[in-house]
């Protein structure tokens, strides 16, 4: 399915800024001309008026690159955009496709509003920008951006058919800035450019196939050791199974070994159960060596865990003693916070536990005796306060009182006559009470002070000699807490010291392994720190006994194996009688079981072996069809690679030679792909087809002018070769390396060679255009002349 531009909208995309007024919100560039055919279109113009973007506007809509050209600043943020003109307002581009069934499909990449920043070169899409394939036509009025789902750039190229979108715009868009050229770039992307042309999607097809065929590959791998394996277990002799099968009695009954049964099934490991067995008679045939060995690794494994020692010791007293010491220390720490000066005695909880019910009701009785006289002085001074506000207000005014009273009392009414009195001497005698009864007061609330003050001296003093009773430690008090955190190590040293006293015999660990021994040898807990240091000096003590013994230049050349795997039961085998015997028959008797089982193991084999040798033989079989198949694509690969680059030869000699007219060589323009047939190595272009790889190429020959020409000639050629389902072609501004006569040869291909394709040029002079114009519709190809500054710079007109 073809397709080509309809209509192409343009909002806020570098020159083109919209005004105020919403009717003239974006430009629209039609290519139907007012009917219904699509057309090709030459953009006139002078420069500076947005040629170039409308063919970027094309370029950006369906790669979203931003093309930067060679000038990037990327240290540092600018204030403007690199295509959004207005920061303030959104911007978007959309293109209009139509396919020839007058099916609409519609590309947009929007965003509501730029962001200024860094510019740097990128060849990813923009990402300030979002992307939205409209199935149908454009109208802004009906655009909602949040109902359409995003898309992305190879959703684009899937939508469309085409391989690769941005390949499509490298080989159909010839840009004004020459540095873009293929003619310019580096051999090596001249091969990358054309080898786009040639994969054409096999290498995708057929990947699934390589794969298959790695796969098969290493199944072959994998299935060609395990047939080897086989091999050399079935050509291996098998030893004759001679006799009755030997009796069989276990060895160990006190233990559970997966080898040491009365009675076995078939198919057991036997080789496994017969080697560890060999390891047991290791270990017994030579249980002193293995003992010595074992004590010196609990020695030093002990000596390692010297740190827990103090936890060790403690935690040997019994539970009674233990929790004696520590409701010893709770006590003295309580005792001790309820003698400090402040609060505590007063406030504190009080622990008959601790101090006895008649003693907590002796400090009950002292805390409420001083609360009373606290009470008493407070409301002491209360009184005092208010007597003296009294007293204040009277103080020299008594004869105004007696006066304005009549020297009758205002409480009682007495006229004071019989007391020979005035109103004014009573007051000033009652005054003189009140400082009597002030005294009494003091006098009273001191002795209540005295008296419970008194009480608690010797409150103290019982505190401070139930203090003295008490004597543990804090530092015993947090080696058994600490004891209580570590049980699990406790416990391992306890079995190290316990399997070390075993085995070296005598007594100078016992009292460190029996819970009654250590009670009897150390009976407070205050003794710890004796014990402690009596279990170092055993510990060294039986250092020393092991370095002096002759035993340690035997030991060294025991089996690391077995005793690993034994360790654990060299106590166990030391207090047995001697299993050597009984061992040795297991040993024969595991063997014969092992050899038995080679032999039914044979018949096994040989079917397995038959079974994988026809499984990779259909491997083969499968592998030789794949590279078969493999061969021919690469076969075909190579003639197309071939028919491609001689269908290329021939459109870029006649175009380049039509457009150059002469150079200084000949007419047109030859290539050369590379010495190997069947691979694309370089691409050069030169003026000499004789001994082509030996000259050089027309980069290194040719003026600027030349140069761009022969760029032109090449793009036409490849797009005359090159099948897309868009076809569209675009050349901005190619007059400008063109003089008349080029101008007029390069009409003629376009007007020939191209006429179903629709064609977008640029140019800024009107002649040149008409004169494009006129030739192209003389041969029935429609072309619309649309005039930049006029369209879209004039629409208020």
């Amino acid at each position: 399915m073809k397709y080509y531009i309809n209509r192409l909208h343009i909002c806020n995309f570098k020159p083109f800024v919209y005004g105020e007024d919403r009717e003239k919100l974006y430009v629209t560039i039609d290519f139907r001309n007012g009917d219904k055919d699509i057309h090709s279109m030459i953009l006139s113009g002078p420069n500076g008026y947005g040629k170039t973007s409308v063919f970027q506007a094309v370029y950006f809509a369906l790669t979203g690159i931003i093309d930067t050209g060679n000038h990037v600043d990327g240290r540092k943020k600018c204030n403007e955009h690199i295509i959004i003109n207005d920061l303030s307002k959104c911007c978007f581009v959309a293109v209009e496709f139509v396919d020839e069934k007058e099916q609409y499909v519609t590309v947009v990449r929007y965003t509501e509003k730029g962001e200024p920043g860094i510019v740097k070169k990128t060849e990813k899409e923009a990402s300030d920008f979002d992307t939205y394939i409209l199935e149908g036509k454009f109208e802004y009025s009906s655009f909602r951006p949040d109902e359409y789902e995003k898309q992305t750039r190879d959703d684009i190229t899937m939508r469309f058919g085409e391989k690769n979108i941005v390949e499509w715009t490298r080989q159909n868009y010839i840009q004004q800035e020459h540095e873009s050229d293929i003619i310019l770039k580096a051999d090596k992307d001249r091969v990358n450019f054309l080898n786009q042309l040639i994969d054409m999607g096999t290498d995708d097809y057929f990947s699934d196939i390589k794969l298959e065929q790695q796969e098969i590959v290493a199944n072959i791998d994998n299935l060609e050791k395990e047939i080897r394996d086989l091999a050399q277990k079935v050509s291996k002799e098998v030893e004759t199974i001679q006799g009755e099968e030997p009796a069989c009695e276990k060895v160990f009954p006190e233990f559970e070994y997966v080898w040491d049964k009365d009675n076995y099934a078939e198919g057991e490991p036997f080789q496994e159960y017969e080697e560890s067995a060999k390891r047991a008679l290791e270990v017994v045939s030579r249980l002193p060596e293995y003992v010595y060995k074992r004590k010196r690794e609990l020695l030093e494994a002990i000596n390692n865990s010297e740190n827990i020692y103090k936890s060790y010791i403690v935690n040997l007293y019994d539970s009674v003693q233990k929790n004696t010491y520590k409701t010893s220390f709770y006590k003295k720490q309580y005792l001790l916070k309820l003698s400090e000066e402040g609060d505590e005695f007063w406030k504190a909880d009080l622990k008959e536990t601790f101090l006895g019910e008649e003693f907590v009701a002796e400090i009950r009785q002292i805390r409420q005796k001083r609360q009373d006289y606290l009470d008493n002085l407070n409301q002491r001074q209360y009184l005092y306060k208010q007597v003296e506000e009294f007293r204040n207000r009277f103080t020299g005014k008594e004869e105004i009182i007696g006066d304005i009273f009549e020297e009758h009392c205002p409480l009682c009414g007495s006229d004071f006559k019989e007391a020979d009195s005035s109103l004014a001497q009573a007051i000033r005698q009652a005054d003189k009470i009140f400082k009597e009864a002030q005294q009494i007061l003091d006098v009273t609330v001191e002795e209540e002070n005295l008296s419970w003050k008194e009480r608690y001296s010797e409150a103290m003093k019982h505190i401070s000699q139930l203090l003295a009773e008490e004597k543990a430690e804090e530092s015993v008090f947090d080696d058994l807490l600490h004891a209580e955190s570590e049980v699990d190590s406790l416990f391992e040293l306890e079995k190290k010291l316990s399997e070390l006293s075993h085995l070296q015999g005598g007594n100078r660990l016992e009292a460190f392994t029996n819970r009654e021994r250590f009670g009897q040898n150390y009976k407070a807990i205050s003794e710890y720190k004796i014990a402690i240091s009596d279990l170092k000096d055993a510990m060294e003590a039986i250092k020393n006994e092991l370095e002096t013994s002759d035993t340690e230049q035997q030991f060294a050349g025991i089996d690391p194996i077995a005793y690993s795997e034994y360790k654990d039961r060299i106590i166990s085998f030391s207090k047995m009688d001697s299993r050597a015997e009984r061992l040795k028959k297991k040993i024969n008797f595991l063997a014969w079981k092992r050899k038995e089982k080679i032999a039914l193991d044979y018949s096994i084999s040989r079917v397995a072996f038959n079974a994988k040798v026809e499984d990779i033989r259909k491997l083969y079989m499968r592998n030789m069809k794949i590279g078969k198949i493999l061969a021919c694509q690469e076969a075909a690969r190579k003639e197309y690679l071939n028919e491609i680059m001689t269908y290329l030869e021939i459109p870029l000699y006649i175009y380049s030679g039509k457009l150059m007219q002469t150079h200084q060589s000949g007419l047109g323009i030859f290539c050369f792909t590379g010495s190997k047939k069947d691979a694309l190595t370089e691409f050069k272009m030169t003026t000499d087809k004789t001994d082509i790889n030996q000259k050089l190429d027309i980069s290194n020959k040719f003026s600027t002018g030349q140069k761009n020409i022969a760029n032109i000639a090449l793009m036409l050629a490849l797009k005359k070769i090159v099948k897309t389902n868009l076809d569209i072609f675009m050349i901005d501004d190619p007059c400008q390396s063109l003089d008349e006569l080029n101008v007029a040869s390069l009409v003629e291909i376009i007007k020939n060679e191209f006429k179903k394709t629709q064609i977008i040029m640029s140019t800024h002079e009107d002649k040149i255009a008409s004169y494009i114009k006129y030739k192209s519709e003389k041969a029935g190809k429609e072309i619309i002349m649309f005039n930049v500054q006029k369209e879209l710079y004039n629409m208020s007109k």
